[in-house]
């Protein structure tokens, strides 16, 4: 994979750097699923950082680590806003990016469900990848809706920014998705990842 065309960059809390026919690896979670210190703790690093004018380079170990660090905090999370172990509610998301793809031409390479959060690999193949955000938006507008009609709740439901970055090469992909087919391993949900109902790999 070559370095591609960048489409668009802005930064909120976390950067996105939009690229030209590349997979992103995009992680989201349920609103309120990370402790608030442990949100501005990260938070502060990230802004230490940039303000350092680092590179590139700098910033992706960064963000890889906190990714993991966030990642420990949710797999070993039970029972809080866990609202994905709904196996109404885990089915309702897993055939939203069935959708995605029939609707907004997104390729889902892999895709799992955790009790509070979701991983995805997926690329546009109309040559909109810049429109990542915009299309996961209406993908969590409408699955919001769905799961708390199904579990009789109302009020926010996903974190409002996703995690997403792209796979720079060959080896970045598979890595992204071993990991995405193996974390309900990780999370000690089940012995085998084919084991877990709520994860569909392309073959």
């Amino acid at each position: 994979m070559d370095r591609p065309q960048t489409l668009s960059f802005r930064r909120r809390n976390l950067p996105h750097w939009m690229v030209a026919d590349h997979p992103y690896f995009v992680t989201f979670r349920i609103k309120g699923t990370l402790p608030q210190t442990l949100v501005q703790e990260l938070r502060v690093e990230r802004e230490q950082l940039l303000s350092n004018n680092v590179d590139e380079e700098a910033v992706l170990h960064c963000l890889r680590k906190q990714f993991y660090k966030i990642e420990n905090v949710l797999d070993c999370a039970r029972g809080t806003r866990c609202y994905l172990e709904n196996p109404q509610v885990a089915r309702c998301v897993l055939e939203s990016f069935a959708w995605l793809q029939k609707n907004r031409g997104w390729r889902i390479y892999a895709v799992t469900i955790m009790p509070n959060h979701v991983h995805a690999l997926m690329r546009n193949f109309e040559g909109r990848n810049d429109s990542l955000s915009g299309d996961l938006g209406d993908l969590k507008s409408v699955t919001a809706r769905q799961a708390n009609k199904i579990l009789g709740r109302s009020g926010a439901f996903w974190q409002d920014e996703n995690f997403d970055h792209w796979c720079r090469n060959w080896e970045k992909f598979e890595a992204a998705r071993s990991y995405i087919n193996q974390n309900p391993v990780k999370a000690r949900l089940v012995t085998k990842p084919e084991d877990w109902p709520y994860t569909r790999i392309e073959q």
